[in-house]
C-alpha cells in the first residue's frame, strides 16, 4: 500500500527530481519480477486481503507506467505480462482484479513492440483472447464493469494486430469468423468488432485476411439467399 501511494501519479509530478530517483531504483531492483514472483503468483485470490494486496501492486504497476511508458518492456521480459494474459482470460466470474489484468494487458500491448512479439511466442495469446471475447458474440456485458473487460480485451487485440506476424494467428484462430458473426448477432460487441477487422485488413499486411473476409461475406450472401427461397 506504501509503494502504492507513493508511485501515485500526483506524488511523483509532485517529486520532481526525487520521483525519478523512486522509480529508477524500483526498476533497478527488478521490481516486476519481485511482484510477480512474491505477489501476483503467489497470493490466494480467494482471500480478501490477498486479492487485495495483488490490486495494489497492479496499482503500482500502472502507476510507474504512467511515469515511465519505456517500464513496459521491464513489464514484459520480467513475466508480468504472461500473468496478465492468463488472468485477464481466465474463465469465471468477473472480479477487480481480472479486469485491472486485462486493462493492464492492452496497455502493454500498446506500448511496447515486445509485448506484441510475445503475445504467441510461448502460448497461442490470440486464441485466449479470441475465446474470451467468443461469450460476447450473443450476449451482452451484463454490467458497465464487464463492458470495460470486453472493451479492453478487444483495445488487447486491436493492438496486437499492429504487428504484422500476428494477422496471420488472428487469421488461423478464425478471427475473422468471430468478428463476422458479432457483426450479424448486433450485439454490444459489434462496434468493436468492427475496428478489429480495420486492424486485421488494413495495409498490405492485411491482404489475406481481407481475401478471406471477402470469401466470409459471400458464403453469407448465399446463405442468406438459400434462406430466402
Amino acid at each position: 500500500l506504501l509503494f502504492k501511494e507513493l508511485t501515485d501519479v500526483d506524488t511523483l509530478n509532485e517529486g520532481e527530481g526525487g520521483a525519478a530517483k523512486l522509480i529508477d531504483a524500483l526498476v533497478g531492483g527488478q521490481l516486476i519480477e519481485t511482484l510477480v514472483q512474491q505477489s501476483v503468483e503467489r497470493l490466494d485470490e480467494t482471500v480478501k486481503d490477498e486479492a487485495d494486496a495483488i490490486h495494489n501492486a497492479l496499482s503500482v504497476v500502472e502507476n510507474v507506467l504512467d511515469f515511465r511508458p519505456a517500464f513496459a518492456d521491464s513489464c514484459v521480459e520480467q513475466g508480468l505480462f504472461s500473468w496478465l494474459l492468463r488472468r485477464a482470460t481466465q474463465r469465471g466470474t468477473l472480479d477487480a482484479n481480472k479486469m485491472y489484468a486485462s486493462e493492464l494487458l492492452a496497455l502493454l500491448l500498446q506500448s511496447t513492440e515486445l509485448a506484441r512479439k510475445r503475445l504467441t511466442e510461448k502460448v497461442d495469446g490470440f486464441d485466449l483472447l479470441l475465446r474470451s471475447l467468443a461469450t460476447y458474440k450473443r450476449h451482452d456485458p451484463a454490467s458497465a464493469d464487464e463492458r470495460e473487460h470486453m472493451e479492453n480485451l478487444f483495445d488487447a487485440v486491436c493492438a496486437a494486430l499492429m504487428y504484422a506476424p500476428n494477422r496471420q494467428k488472428f487469421l488461423d484462430g478464425e478471427g475473422l469468423q468471430l468478428m463476422n458473426l458479432m457483426l450479424r448477432e448486433r450485439k454490444q460487441s459489434r462496434e468493436s468488432a468492427l475496428k478489429v477487422l480495420d486492424y486485421a485488413t488494413n495495409g498490405v499486411e492485411g491482404k489475406s485476411n481481407c481475401a478471406k473476409f471477402i470469401d466470409i461475406l459471400g458464403e453469407c450472401l448465399i446463405d442468406n439467399m438459400h434462406c430466402l427461397r
